[in-house]
């Protein structure tokens, strides 16, 4: 996750809301979680978990 965020802000820079959403979207939206869950079943959910709580620590 050190890593995820400056990559997502190399597009553009989200606030807590912003980004603790961006993990919500990626659950929500069924081409976002077939994508990250193709090679194996879990990534969406560990992604959106640790956005959120990256975002309540850190921004």
């Amino acid at each position: 996750m050190a890593r995820y965020y400056p990559w997502v802000c190399a597009g553009w820079t989200p606030d807590r809301a912003a980004y603790k959403g961006l993990g919500e979207l990626y659950v929500q939206d069924s081409r976002f979680t077939a994508f990250y869950n193709s090679e194996a079943p879990g990534p969406v959910a560990y992604l959106a978990e640790a956005s959120g709580s990256r975002a309540e620590a850190n921004l």
